[in-house]
């Protein structure tokens, strides 16, 4: 605890401990003590920049004793990793962190492989052989293989990208003999993926070339695409040789839950929504020109109605009217027009009434088509794990395993499209409901703009948050402060069973499905008039939402005492003003309505899709609240717990003992590898350590407390400002 008050103290003030600590009687000392008392001068000689002195007294403390070196490793890793611009000798650095890992639980190695996993970034660089990966293969069979997991999907991606590939196949070897079913849905996910994108790769010759290789031979040549298949594949005989039952029952559910799809026009309305989605969104950038992923879109619907005429001959005239509203001369335009934007509209509100008529909310599976799913019983499945299971910690004193699926499946709208919702007893009796995410079809512009990497990417960054300081810290404890996060299993790139909460609502349920007439008159308004957006901000706020209190109603109707109505609103501000903390530091995509799900039980906000934004320099730095949400919270709310919570985050976070900088730095490159696969290594560390700076920037402003309170007071007073709120996205509803 001593070496983590240093980071707070001047150099000065350092001196003047060193020169106390240095009069102190070590005669009595045993090995242990001395031990850490070396490890103490070593952090206190680091801060005064003695750095030879350091080093040796490190060295000493690591000799000197086995025991309780935890914190001794760390501390040195963490100084080597300072002096990293001026000595390179990353390999140090990762020994220094995987003898620290060898004693530590899973989830306080979490933050340490971190930064292995970062520094593994490195390795390819200045012609270093892959000396790191070759350190980790050496330190291996001392690490625990629990403390991999979580990085799973880094090791696959890193497997994929033929990065320290040997090593990830190591880990990988290790993993499948106690926990063969995540590894499994990860290589099941990736071939997939691999095999579905056979574009952009990159070839390398198959074996090193060397100077006494004629120039003239012509060596066989592999892809990186192909190299990694060959990889996954020798990895997924491995785990049918030692764990057959398991591999062939997860076969079994993969496929037999791929076979319960959207149907068309559930299909159709997902793709109108990203239609709508990417028009509205461009209109507000002020880009005027028709997307081509949209003509994509609405030619792809043009070519699934226009395929089977005997598969669609009831819906005649829903297709032919279709082919008319959106013909060649409609797609050949050029710029985004009004007409178009209402025709969109149009067919979104007939197709969401053709499914309310006829289709029915609640059907029943098939017992012959899926006799294997719905026969499953416990002795059968009692060691698979419910979907999602996983991420937890698994020190974690509890666990859920499949015992049955129920044979019912219901119809949900949420986050504009259908899903559905699966029914699934656990081991103990508990119903849990999973919603399943199935394409009809999949198109390139899937394939491009694919989201779910990015989404449990981003997940993982949460759970880091969590781990690191949200679980430690005082003031964010006694608030119940934690980010909750839905199980989550992607089986396949188009396959998905994300956790369900009956009881959670977003905040276009509340507001009444009030919201598309207000977004059609704002386009048509700024189609005539894009420069002046605080009068129209006004004019829809006061044509179409005079009431503010929609929510507060809301909350009076659920909750009809006292105790109830007020708990709910405390927790909703709190987590309200949590979220807005995060958004505001790490450019969460969290102010959309229909993504922010409220537990109607205990106030708490769940918001889904987050995803990273690491163009920082774009980024809105204001916290916002729209009208119905100020006026719930009212003055005294916000006065009190919000900054209150806003403060105590924003400091948390920014104490130099959690190096939260250092932690989140892997999942911002995995988040640059995602989007912009065509980078290089050298060009994604750049990227990230500008990231890093901008963040260290941020973070510092709230070391000092008197400084924090005079910034959040501003955010605060500025949440409500009507000039940021016009200015707003209009997806995000600011009028309400």
């Amino acid at each position: 605890m001593t070496s983590f008050l240093f980071s707070t103290l001047s150099s000065n003030e350092i001196q003047d401990i060193f020169d106390i600590v240095e009069q102190a009687n070590t005669k009595y000392f045993n090995k242990d003590m001395m031990s850490e008392f070396y490890s103490l001068k070593a952090v206190a000689y680091s801060k005064l920049n003695h750095n030879d002195e350091a080093q040796k007294l490190f060295s000493c403390a690591t000799q000197l004793s086995d025991a309780n070196l935890t914190r001794t490793w760390i501390n040195w890793g963490d100084f080597l990793l300072k002096q990293s611009s001026i000595i390179n000798d990353d390999e140090s650095i990762i020994i220094c962190y995987l003898n620290a890992c060898k004693d530590l639980t899973e989830i306080k190695a979490r933050s340490i492989l971190s930064k292995i996993f970062y520094l593994l970034s490195h390795d390819n660089e200045n012609n270093n052989n892959n000396k790191l990966s070759i350190c980790i293969e050496r330190y291996l069979s001392l690490i625990p293989v629990q403390h991999w997991l979580f990085w799973l999907p880094q090791i696959m991606n890193k497997l994929i990208r033929n990065e320290s590939s040997q090593c990830m196949l190591a880990i990988l070897n290790e993993l499948i003999r106690l926990y063969p079913q995540a590894v499994y849905v990860q290589i099941k996910k990736s071939l997939r993926k691999l095999i579905e994108n056979k574009h952009d790769e990159k070839l390398i010759p198959s074996t090193p070339i060397t100077p006494s290789i004629d120039i003239n031979l012509n060596l066989p040549i592999i892809s990186y695409r192909q190299q990694a298949i060959n990889n996954l594949n020798r990895l997924e005989q491995i785990l049918l040789g030692q764990h057959p039952t398991i591999v062939r029952i997860l076969d079994i559910i993969i496929e037999q839950l791929n076979t319960i799809n959207e149907t068309l026009f559930e299909y159709i309305i997902k793709r109108l929504y990203q239609c709508q989605r990417k028009i509205y969104e461009d209109l507000v950038e002020n880009k005027k020109k028709l997307p081509e992923d949209v003509k994509q879109i609405i030619q792809h619907l043009k070519d699934i109605l226009n395929n089977d005429d005997n598969e669609f001959k009831n819906i005649q005239q829903i297709k032919i009217q279709f082919l008319n509203d959106f013909n060649e001369s409609v797609l050949n335009t050029t710029h985004i027009s009004r007409s178009f934007v209402l025709l969109i509209n149009k067919w979104i509100t007939v197709i969401e009434r053709r499914i309310e008529q006829t289709e029915p909310r609640i059907k029943h599976l098939n017992q012959i088509k899926y006799l294997q799913l719905l026969s499953f019983n416990s002795q059968i499945t009692n060691d698979i794990n419910m979907p999602g299971e996983l991420w937890h910690a698994p020190e974690a004193n509890f666990y859920f395993r499949i015992n049955k699926f129920f044979p019912t499946i219901e119809r949900i709208f949420k986050h504009e499209r259908y899903f559905n919702r699966l029914t699934i007893r656990a081991h103990n009796g508990k119903i849990m409901y999973y919603l399943l995410s199935n394409n009809y079809q999949t198109i390139s512009y899937d394939k491009i703009n694919s989201q779910w990497e990015l989404e449990e990417n981003t997940l993982q960054f949460l759970k880091m948050i969590n781990n690191i300081c949200i679980r430690k810290e005082k003031e964010l404890l006694k608030r119940h402060m934690q980010i909750f996060l839905p199980h989550l299993c992607t089986y396949l790139s188009s396959l998905r069973l994300i956790e369900d909460n009956r009881l959670t609502i977003n905040l276009i349920e509340i507001y009444n499905n009030r919201l598309m007439l207000p977004i059609k008159k704002y386009y048509e308004l700024i189609d005539d008039n894009n420069d002046n957006l605080l009068n129209i901000y006004q004019l829809i706020q006061n044509e179409f939402f005079s009431n503010k209190y929609l929510l507060h109603q809301w909350t009076l109707n659920e909750y009809t005492n006292a105790t109830g109505y007020f708990s709910f609103r405390k927790i909703f501000t709190i987590s309200m003003s949590f979220y807005s903390t995060l958004n505001y530091l790490f450019g969460f995509y969290m102010y959309t309505n229909n993504h922010l799900n409220i537990q109607r039980s205990i106030g708490n906000i769940n918001p889904l899709y987050l995803r990273l934004k690491y163009d920082l320099n774009k980024q809105d730095e204001n916290i916002f609240l729209t009208p119905n949400i100020d006026t719930f919270i009212n003055r005294f709310g916000k006065m009190g717990p919000f900054i209150a919570t806003i403060l105590s985050t924003l400091t948390s976070l920014a104490q130099p003992k959690y190096q939260i900088i250092e932690y989140l730095k892997i999942f911002y490159k995995e988040d640059i590898h995602m989007k912009h696969p065509e980078l290089t290594q050298k060009e994604c560390v750049e990227l990230v350590e500008n990231i890093a700076r901008q963040l260290e920037t941020k973070l510092n402003q709230f070391t000092d407390i008197d400084v924090s309170k005079r910034i959040v007071s501003e955010l605060v007073e500025n949440s409500t400002d009507i000039n940021q709120l016009s200015r707003l996205n209009p997806l995000y509803y600011p009028w309400l």
